[in-house]
């Protein structure tokens, strides 16, 4: 997998790393989320106490428009640091970071599920297609239309209504034994 990699064959201090993500190296996706690949840039930062990892990923997303149902494609930019330390006695993870335990034994170090979660994370609440958004960048609200003859413009009401309410009146009758 991509996304492995061994510590020894990272060099201490600093250093960098460019992967081309495939859409098989985050194989873990919700249904209406299609990874379609991208770019990883790590920054490796490894010292006798810790092993520090700042990614920053560039990733294409197919998307389901809540609005339409229609598929667009998403470009997501995101970062993330992961920091890896041996004496760490309980793991925290916020939107923007992770510290994780490393122990003694371990040989190699995965980002898999970091890096899918950041680009998860980066996605929009509200998915709507891009048709449906202004030059403001702001949501386009929606356009009703009305088709034919609406209401009687006499006394305001549905002719529809009137005939349901002439059916409630006569099956009200008929229980009444009248």
């Amino acid at each position: 997998m991509t996304l492995r990699f061994s510590i020894s064959s990272i060099p201490q201090g600093k250093s960098t790393r460019a992967v081309t993500l495939q859409t098989e190296d985050l194989p873990e996706f919700p249904e209406d989320v299609v990874f379609s690949g991208g770019q990883l840039v790590l920054n490796f930062e490894k010292t006798d106490h810790f092993l520090k990892a700042d990614c920053s990923v560039e990733a294409e997303v197919t998307l389901r428009c809540d609005r339409s149902l229609r598929e667009f494609q998403k470009s997501v930019r995101a970062t993330y640091m992961i920091l890896f330390k041996p004496d760490v006695l309980e793991e925290t993870e916020t939107e923007q970071s992770a510290i994780r335990q490393i122990h003694p034994g371990d040989t190699e170090i995965d980002l898999s599920r970091e890096i899918r979660d950041t680009i998860l994370l980066s996605l929009p609440l509200q998915r709507v297609h891009p048709d449906y958004i202004g030059e403001d960048g702001k949501i386009k609200e929606y356009q009703t239309k009305t088709f034919g003859t609406f209401g009687d413009s006499e006394n305001g009401t549905d002719p529809r209504w009137d005939a349901l309410k002439k059916l409630s009146e006569q099956s009200e009758q008929g229980t009444d034994g009248t």
